[in-house]
């Protein structure tokens, strides 16, 4: 026998063997709401074939991986899991999430033994909480259960789909009671053991704005809520917090973490440039233009920009009248004019003078001294005239 034959017949032999084993797996005894694992087998317009070892093919409904835009986002050879929905007619009928496509009572009951999570739209606002339809079967949540807050706004989610829990099945499916904040509270859970195991102090997070207030901005970062503090904002010593608006994303570093007080502080500015890494586009001679961020006794601090602040020394303030307190020449808040005089890039430091709206002493002088003369003359005019009399 040849080599080639003694191949043959081996390959022949583990396929026989492959396809025994794939037919002694395969079952018939499927009930509806049987969680299965399958593979897509085929795809046509309005339905997806699954082979899920059973004497044949189940079919769900090509809805369920429609993507927003229309596109089917199962291709041929995807593993899926799914629930049994029918048994009717020798076809199996599956759902990726009971909800999403055909629900009956049975696989509702089923869902709330097995404490299955289901899918279900916002249909309307009734005495209490919202009716929400799962596969076409009604049920009912709670304001207080909607979400890990109670919306301030009731119409907010009219429509909206989401996960929810049930809580209760009585009546045969006639009395149905969901929850959507147990799931999140359940995913907020297993978000903050990850984050207690993987988060570090310097780590750069995103998240999404749930409180402003007037010393900072809270924000979500997926399973714990951290503080960015208003100093934290930016680099300019001008943070508003007004800047800021809930549901919106923010991109921070992590500036400290205390599990056991559950604080978790945050820094905006930490992760913006440094101004000083480009001092050279400043130079002695310039003038620039700037906001008062400080006054002290012998001087004023201006904010030349977010992070670099410039000194203006109460000598600087004035070429006309001797300036004795920086608020004879500056306001706290106010933008004033200076010109730089000094640069120190290793200490941080920038001296400024004030270039105030007045004239200067030199060119004020001849015009008082031809006034006064002016004068003069005619009062000698007048004695001599006198004189003459």
């Amino acid at each position: 026998m040849s080599t080639e034959q003694n191949h043959t017949e081996d390959t022949n032999g583990e396929n026989f063997e492959e396809m025994l084993e794939h037919s002694m797996s395969r079952r018939d005894d499927f009930t509806v709401g049987t969680r299965v694992e399958g593979t897509v087998v085929y795809i046509t317009g309005e339905s997806v074939f699954v082979d899920i070892l059973g004497k044949s093919e189940a079919v769900v409904d090509i809805g369920e991986f429609r993507s927003a835009g229309g596109e089917v986002t199962a291709g041929v050879g995807d593993a899926i899991q799914a629930f049994i929905v029918s048994l009717a007619g020798g076809e199996i009928h599956l759902t990726t999430g009971i909800g999403r496509g055909a629900t009956s009572p049975a696989i509702m009951e089923m869902a709330f033994r097995e404490s299955i999570p289901v899918y279900g739209t916002v249909r309307g606002v009734v005495k209490g909480g919202y009716s929400i339809s799962v596969g076409g079967i009604k049920c009912f949540c709670p304001f207080s259960q909607i979400d890990s807050r109670p919306p301030s706004d009731y119409n907010a989610v009219l429509n909206k789909s989401f996960t929810f829990k049930i809580l209760e099945y009585t009546e045969r499916g006639k009395n149905i009671i969901l929850s959507r904040s147990i799931l999140l509270e359940e995913k907020r859970k297993q978000a903050l053991d990850s984050l207690k195991k993987n988060l570090k102090q310097g780590d750069a997070v995103s998240g999404i704005v749930t409180g402003v207030r007037d010393f900072g901005v809270f924000v979500d970062i997926g399973g714990a809520e951290a503080l960015i503090p208003k100093s934290e904002l930016s680099r300019s010593r001008f943070d508003d917090t007004g800047a800021f608006r809930e549901g919106e994303p923010v991109r921070a570093s992590v500036k400290s973490i205390d599990w056991a007080s559950k604080r978790i502080t945050l820094s905006i500015k930490d992760l913006l440039p440094d101004p000083w890494e480009h001092i050279d586009n400043y130079e002695v001679g310039q003038t620039i233009t700037g906001q008062v961020v400080n006054i002290i006794k012998n001087g004023a601090f201006v904010e030349i920009e977010p992070g670099m602040d410039g000194f203006i020394h109460v000598s600087r303030m004035s070429h006309v009248d001797k300036i004795r307190k920086p608020e004879e020449a500056v306001a706290l808040g106010s933008r004033v004019k200076a010109a730089i005089t000094g640069i120190n890039p290793g200490e941080h430091k920038i001296s400024l003078e004030l270039v105030p709206d007045e004239p200067e002493l030199w060119k004020e002088k001849p015009s008082q001294s031809a006034t006064l003369g002016a004068l003069l003359g005619d009062k000698f005019k007048d004695i001599r005239k006198k004189m003459d009399k």
